[in-house]
């Protein structure tokens, strides 16, 4: 939005309450985005021991199908100021435009106030030309060139419940978001978005690890999704976003007043946040991190009144993946390749942390059949992120009792036990981006070192197969691909064993294999870690369109668009625009027998 008088945002101070941006564009302030200059192979210092890691360019995908946002066909030469019609709002329209200024309509000031700020931030919205428009004249390139238009609605609040004076307030929008006539009163999707209001903190993250699009809590992150769906079926969907700050906040949102508002034909709800079993921090700058059980309770009474999970995924299955607890419960399961896993009551480290990491590693070397902890062991808690609660112990008693105590007595930490598994042979992993079943993108990596209180430190990683055999695995680039041979059958086994789980699969995964070799210089691979949607893409080019592709795919398996009426006379529902734009299906894995047979 911006001011009459100039394209940039600008809105007059009226009261205490409202909002005085001062940032253009809804442009992003410099100190508030990660230090990088772009994605198109320029080496970006990292960090990783001093040296550079060149990202891949951007994919060209102009080829591809998409929505034209500057398409010109539908309007006429001229269109008069005055002249009302209908707008596409889009709160944030690119990476670019990640702002604490993020300006929703809310129904009524109560929305911003009463419960955690909650609004349209994607929609249809009716408005008056601000000034007289010529398609002559019009430049996808400059924005100035773009109708200037001025929204009926009169409230708008940002994410941290400022209002908007809207008294001399007008956006330049492009032509392909602009309609003379009615829009279909029922787009093809409605989303709910539940994200983090403080911005500073949702947009702080480490580049190298996370890549262009952010980590799951950002701006550029949600951004990047729904451009994905904006491109694939344009201004036929809508967002109702809200906006919390703290965990308590999840148990205000109204599960029935959400439902009411969501007119698509489907209907899907996104959580971009982190679930953690630990109480909300003091520090302003922890972003994202949210209390298990009101995350959950949120999702559950969601998915009870027939939203479903679309990101990250449905409640019992990311409270499977994200405690953590099938590392212990599957590692007997050969085919799935873990490391032999235990699991230690909260209570027993508390009353004799010495005996529970005794009995604790008198159960690992049953489950390993007597065989030593030649390089000790590592702890961890579930529902952790980015490696911050693992530790690793040497084979003593003494040394993983006191790692058991490190991470279980942090301030404000709930978990009921902790994981202890093996320490495997590791000289680097293999990192598996899948989407709809198939492997997309392969990573190699390694922490350089780890620190004396046993912390990973130093993440490398390289895209190629070769260099990362020179760098850490002795050159043996053949020793490599045998290991991503049985990587694969191994992600099969997996897949088989989410059917278990789901009835739909997981839109995508990411598999982090630990490749190496033991004593006996015999090749070993094992899974470490299977992460939920919402893993870090780094530097896979293609994610927006494989990782978010498949997840806008996802939204339109909550039911069929096409169904037969009740008797041959009831005509069929014509495919709404998300089935046209060519959403996938969800993808089963092969049996065990044809598995065999494709080999």
């Amino acid at each position: 939005m911006s001011s009459s008088s100039s394209p940039s945002l600008a809105a007059p101070p009226s009261a205490a309450t409202t909002a005085t941006p001062s940032v253009p564009d809804c442009e992003m302030a410099p100190s508030s985005q990660p230090s990088y200059a772009d994605n198109s192979g320029v080496v970006i210092s990292n960090g990783f021991n001093g040296t550079g890691f060149r990202m891949p360019p951007h994919p060209n995908r102009e080829a591809e199908p998409h929505y034209d946002m500057h398409t010109l066909s539908h309007l006429p030469d001229t269109v008069m100021a005055g002249h009302r019609l209908w707008v596409f709002y889009r709160m944030q329209i690119s990476r670019s435009a990640s702002s604490q200024y993020c300006w929703m309509a809310v129904s009524s000031p109560a929305d911003a106030f009463m419960s955690p700020p909650t609004g349209w931030s994607d929609r249809w919205m009716t408005a008056t030309v601000a000034r007289d428009w010529r398609k002559s004249e019009y430049r996808p390139n400059e924005k100035h060139t773009w109708p200037l238009v001025c929204y009926d609605h009169s409230l708008w609040y940002e994410r941290g419940s400022m209002r908007l004076d809207t008294s001399r307030v007008t956006e330049n929008v492009p032509a392909g978001d602009l309609k003379l006539t009615p829009p279909n009163p029922r787009p093809s999707v409605s989303i709910h978005v539940v994200r983090w209001a403080n911005p500073e903190a949702a947009n702080e993250w480490d580049f190298p690890s996370w890549g262009e699009t952010g980590s799951t809590i950002s701006d550029a992150y949600i951004v990047s999704l729904l451009g994905e769906l904006y491109r694939r079926v344009g201004p036929d969907y809508e967002v109702l976003t809200t906006y919390v700050k703290c965990s308590a906040e999840l148990d205000k949102i109204s599960e029935r007043a959400i439902a009411c508002q969501l007119t698509g034909r489907h209907r899907a709800g996104m959580y971009f946040l982190w679930v953690c079993e630990f109480e909300d921090s003091c520090n302003p700058n922890i972003g994202g991190f949210v209390a298990r059980d009101p995350f959950f309770n949120l999702l559950t009474r969601m998915e009870a009144i027939g939203i479903c999970t679309r990101f990250p995924h449905t409640s019992h299955l990311h409270r499977t993946i994200v405690a953590k607890d099938l590392y212990s419960h599957l590692c007997l399961q050969e085919d799935l390749r873990l490391p032999k896993c235990v699991k230690v009551s909260r209570g027993s480290v508390i009353t004799s942390a010495h005996s529970a990491a005794q009995s604790a590693l008198d159960n690992l070397r049953i489950l390993m059949d007597n065989r030593p902890l030649v390089r000790g062991g590592v702890c961890k808690l579930g529902y952790s992120w980015e490696a911050m609660d693992v530790r690793t112990f040497n084979a003593e008693a003494s040394s993983l009792a006191s790692q058991m105590q490190d991470i279980l007595l942090q301030p404000t930490c709930r978990n009921d036990s902790v994981l202890v598994q093996e320490r495997v042979p590791n000289s680097l992993e293999m990192r598996f981006i899948t989407t709809m079943g198939e492997v997309r993108h392969v990573t190699y990596s390694t922490f350089a070192r780890i620190s004396e209180d046993g912390l990973y430190r130093d993440f490398e990683r390289s895209m190629d197969r070769t260099e990362a055999a020179q760098r850490w695995f002795n050159g043996d680039v053949a020793g490599l691909q045998e290991a991503e041979s049985i990587c694969h059958t191994c992600m099969r086994a997996w897949q088989r064993w989410m059917l278990t789980e789901s009835d739909q699969p997981a839109p995508a995964l990411r598999y982090d294999f630990i490749i190496g070799r033991d004593e006996n210089d015999k090749l070993t691979v094992y899974l470490g870690e299977l992460c939920e949607l919402g893993f870090s893409i780094m530097d896979y080019p293609y994610a927006e369109r494989d990782v978010f592709g498949a997840v806008v795919d996802s939204i339109s398996w909550d039911r069929p668009c096409r169904h037969a009426g009740v008797n041959k006379l009831q005509p069929q529902s014509p495919p709404c625009g998300l089935c046209l734009s060519g959403a996938k299906l969800p993808v089963k894995p092969p049996t065990v027998s044809e598995e065999s047979m494709q080999h």
